[in-house]
């Protein structure tokens, strides 16, 4: 049985977010799938961005190989969306805010 683009990207996604090897490697997911997969840190905060703004019901997470969850959105017990942010996002969001100036 062949395996989907989206099972390969999860499979992926599970092996290297969070190793802490070189090259440092985003990932983001929508809801149960990872939908990109790339080393451009801007790339991958702008299409997080994206998802929370197109489709605010859905989870999304964004990861990095170097540190692992950066930062995601979930629904909470009420529906409300909460917004997570863990070690790695403020420096990913200084650099990208920096590199905009």
């Amino acid at each position: 049985m062949m395996m989907s683009v989206y099972q390969r990207l999860n499979e992926l996604a599970s092996e290297l977010a969070g190793d802490g090897k070189s090259p440092n490697v985003y990932f983001v997911s929508a809801g149960s799938d990872v939908t990109t997969l790339t080393t451009d840190r801007r790339i991958a905060y702008q299409h997080w961005r994206a998802i929370l703004a197109i489709r605010p019901k859905i989870a999304a997470c964004l990861e990095d190989r170097e540190h692992g969850i950066l930062a995601s959105a979930e629904p909470d017990e009420a529906g409300h969306m909460r917004l997570r942010t863990f070690d790695g996002y403020a420096e990913l969001a200084a650099a990208i805010d920096q590199e905009d100036r």
